[in-house]
């Protein structure tokens, strides 16, 4: 894999994301949001077409901890989808934010979408090695599918972020949670986008890292077709 970069801050230290609890939020709500996450052990993402432009924003005011950019371009009735190719203009704005980790502009991988699946983990690995791939995912993927998951995550040989589509908790049903804690066993590097207090449980059983949601938007990946869900950057 090619280490590409891109003028900007020094990237931070990928290890102050270890074991940190991440504050998420729409880029509108982003300056509150990181009063939240100032503090030791955590950091902020943002998420939405505008999280660059906000994430720029509170750089200027001195906030250092670890920012990253969720561009939730998976999530909504207009969704892409995981074929589609990823950004590189995206990864690079991230790189000269100076991002922890730079988080792939994902589209969602459904139900048994294994081209899906393989496409952003290829494109991911072939994106440089300070790239976090976001695999928006059916939650098919870790009921059933747990072990083929965590076979093609080792296979690719990068760091991901999972988020879980379910109109609430992903990880009420038992196979669920047994097939998270499966594929966070796996030895991959596995995190946890757009969650909730689960996300805490996660970090209990080798996550890198989780980032829990301030709203129910950027807590949970809501179904095309179920509603409920709010503007992606909101």
């Amino acid at each position: 894999m090619v280490s590409p970069s891109a003028p900007g801050p020094p990237r931070q230290p990928v290890g102050l994301l270890r074991d940190a609890v991440l504050v998420q939020a729409g880029s509108s709500a982003g300056a509150a949001a990181a009063e939240i996450a100032d503090r030791d052990g955590s950091g902020l993402v943002l998420c939405g077409e505008g999280a660059v432009t906000a994430a720029r924003a509170i750089r200027d005011t001195g906030f250092g901890r670890p920012l990253l950019i969720d561009r939730r371009r998976y999530s909504g009735a207009s969704r892409a989808l995981g074929t589609d190719r990823l950004s590189p203009y995206w990864m690079d704005e991230q790189r000269r934010l100076g991002a922890a980790t730079v988080l792939t502009d994902s589209g969602y991988i459904g139900e048994r979408n294994l081209t899906a699946l393989t496409s952003v983990l290829s494109q991911a690995a072939d994106a440089g090695d300070d790239v976090t791939a976001v695999l928006p995912l059916h939650k098919s993927w870790l009921r059933t599918h747990a072990d083929l998951l965590s076979v093609e995550i080792r296979r690719y040989g990068v760091p991901v972020a999972l988020v879980v589509e379910d109109p609430k908790d992903p990880f009420d049903a038992v196979d669920a949670l047994r097939g998270l804690v499966e594929v966070l066993r796996s030895g991959a590097s596995v995190a946890l986008l757009c969650t909730d207090m689960s996300g805490l449980g996660a970090l209990c059983f080798r996550a890198q890292w989780a980032a829990i949601g301030v709203r129910s938007s950027p807590r949970h990946l809501y179904p095309a077709d179920g509603g409920g869900g709010a503007p992606r950057d909101h």
